[in-house]
């Protein structure tokens, strides 16, 4: 939930974020240089020292974003609630069989995360303009596959992912054929109380975007009956996904 927040916040404030963390990064090592030059003078250093500290205690207690080079001191695991929301975009080949989306096909463009795009489409974006996002989603996602396909060298250039993620291989698509959909699913999860056991998993389809139809299902629609259909036609496909181990993003 804070996640949600957090990023609700990012949203509204994007216009003056784009100003803001630029001068940011300049401003802090224009006064880490200041403190070098003046570090005989004591005032000088307890004061940028004190600076430093309260700034990362404000960015890791209160900041909705993290600035460069500011980073969070979120190392360990914190405790969740037996009911979880999560949420899972896929994309649909031509034959119905769907495969979670490899983040890398937007964090290498623009480092755009499917959380933030996920979050504008749901509150911000028109029918025309979510169809238009939902289209770029696509074809990054077919830029990505012949990328991994191609195994370029290139790819050991990409910075390291930091923890579990949906990763494309060139074994994992061959059995694949051309992408022509892309699908966001919200997944409501329940454990038992000491987390060990999923109790309940179900999966709710939200949107659909095929790239000669158009919009299959939009979010503003709330019926249940065409929700039901759809999904009915992709058992076999997140079947698919459950056996070739798809972690949800």
């Amino acid at each position: 939930m804070a996640d949600v927040v957090a990023l609700q916040v990012i949203s509204q404030l994007r216009p003056i974020f784009d100003l803001v963390v630029p001068v940011f990064v300049v401003g802090f090592f224009l006064a880490a240089l200041v403190a070098i030059v003046l570090s005989r003078n004591r005032t000088v250093r307890t004061t940028y020292l004190a600076g430093f500290f309260v700034l990362l205690l404000v960015v890791n207690l209160f900041a909705p974003v993290t600035p460069a080079p500011v980073i969070k001191w979120h190392k360990f695991s914190e405790v969740r609630d037996t009911e979880q929301t999560e949420y899972a975009f896929r994309v649909v080949d031509a034959d119905g069989m769907e495969l979670m989306y490899d983040e890398d096909a937007t964090l290498n463009t623009g480092s755009v995360a499917l959380s933030l795009v996920r979050l504008r489409m749901q509150n911000e974006f028109s029918s025309e303009k979510n169809a238009e996002v939902a289209q770029w989603l696509l074809d990054r996602a077919n830029t990505r596959r012949t990328s991994v396909e191609a195994a370029s060298p290139a790819r050991f250039l990409s910075f390291p992912r930091h923890g579990m993620s949906n990763a494309w291989t060139a074994e994992k698509l061959a059995g694949y054929s051309e992408f022509t959909s892309i699908r966001l699913y919200q997944i409501d999860v329940t454990t038992s109380e000491d987390g060990t056991e999923v109790v309940a998993h179900d999966e709710t389809l939200l949107y659909e975007y095929h790239e000669d139809r158009g919009t299959v299902l939009d979010f503003s629609v709330d019926s249940d009956e065409q929700n039901e259909s759809v999904v009915s036609e992709s058992i076999e496909s997140r079947s698919r996904v459950a056996a070739t181990g798809g972690v949800v993003a």
